[in-house]
């Protein structure tokens, strides 16, 4: 049977698929392998040594049988041949995930009143929560505003943020029309991650809304954003780079809107160009190996009352789906039995 493998995020790699090691920060396996793997998951999940080899090894077998394997960027790709060093280059594609926002004409900003930042992931333990609070108190003197927008996890407290520093704004929830909206007035976003995401969409969302983003140097935000050119890049986990980025960002607001104006649509990846890419992937498979083959069904093999699928509810469904094809004539073999 044709199969696609899209990767998403490192759980091939590891159970923590964020990669977070048991010290709560990214653990590195991507530039030094999985050398240091078993004590760091004895530590968090009390595996025995030689699981991480194992399960490199079922999915290194999974990666292989597939057809084409997609990554959403280049050094995504790059990593995981590092990891899964039998993988095949010819079957590799890579395809940005889409940013569902429609993409907003570049009307200049306000330069003058507070500088207006937008979170767009809300306060989240992954996207750097305990970084932005100590950011948020750091900053509470000066002329910044802070707009949350979607949920604020578990251990955070909105009122005691907000008795810390009465400029930062929680809005929970919200749908894309808001965002939209919300966005004109806005000047900069944080993206604070503490693991290296594959690709984030939410960097996508605001480049198409013209917002300029501040991000952690790390995974495909490190290497989508080219610092000073289409956002601002800062180290991973440390709320004085974040600070000290802002406080550059007042003296010369003039800055913003410079980098502003070079957010062009090839920044972000379209959801008809990515659904496009993806269809051309999977037509390429099937014609490859010539759509459902003889594999997978045969005609006229031999008498039905002696064909056994089995008794169980998976095989009551197979039975009942290929009647529903016309296929009641047809025998499974292969892998099936």
């Amino acid at each position: 049977v044709p199969s696609v493998f899209s990767i998403h995020d490192y759980y091939p790699v590891c159970d923590e698929y964020n990669l977070l090691g048991n010290t709560g920060q990214y653990c590195g396996v991507l530039e030094k392998g999985i050398l240091n793997c078993d004590s760091c998951l004895y530590l968090i999940r009390g595996y025995s040594p030689g699981s991480q080899k194992k399960r490199i090894t079922q999915f290194s077998r999974a990666l292989l049988q597939s057809d084409r394997v997609i990554f959403n960027t280049q050094g995504n790709l790059k990593h995981f041949r590092k990891i899964f060093p039998e993988l095949d280059e010819e079957k590799m594609r890579v395809v940005g995930a889409p940013s569902g926002t429609v993409r907003q004409p570049s009307n200049p900003r306000s330069l003058e009143g507070n500088l207006r930042v937008l979170i767009p992931n809300g306060l989240s333990h992954l996207k750097g929560g305990k970084i932005l609070c100590e950011l948020l108190d750091q900053t509470r003197e000066l002329p910044i505003e802070y707009h949350f927008f979607g949920k604020t996890d578990r251990g955070f407290s909105e009122e005691a943020i907000r008795r810390s520093n009465p400029q930062v704004h929680f809005h929970g929830h919200y749908s894309r029309e808001e965002l939209t909206r919300f966005s004109t007035g806005i000047h900069l976003s944080l993206h604070a991650s503490i693991w290296p995401e594959t690709f984030c969409i939410a960097l996508s969302e605001m480049w198409d809304l013209g917002v300029v983003p501040i991000a952690s140097n790390i995974g495909a935000l490190a290497e989508r954003i080219r610092d000073g050119e289409n956002g601002f890049l800062v180290p991973p986990g440390n709320a004085e780079a974040l600070k000290m980025t802002l406080l550059r960002v007042l003296a010369n607001r003039e800055e913003v809107e410079r980098i502003r104006t070079k957010l062009t649509p090839e920044l972000s990846t379209a959801a008809d160009e990515c659904s496009s890419r993806i269809e051309s992937i999977y037509n390429e498979v099937l014609k490859t190996k010539g759509a459902i083959s003889d594999f997978v069904v045969q005609r006229d093999a031999g008498d039905p009352d002696t064909w056994s699928t089995g008794k169980g509810p998976k095989s009551r469904w197979l039975r009942k789906w290929l009647n529903s094809l016309g296929l009641s004539r047809f025998a499974l073999r292969g892998p099936f039995g």
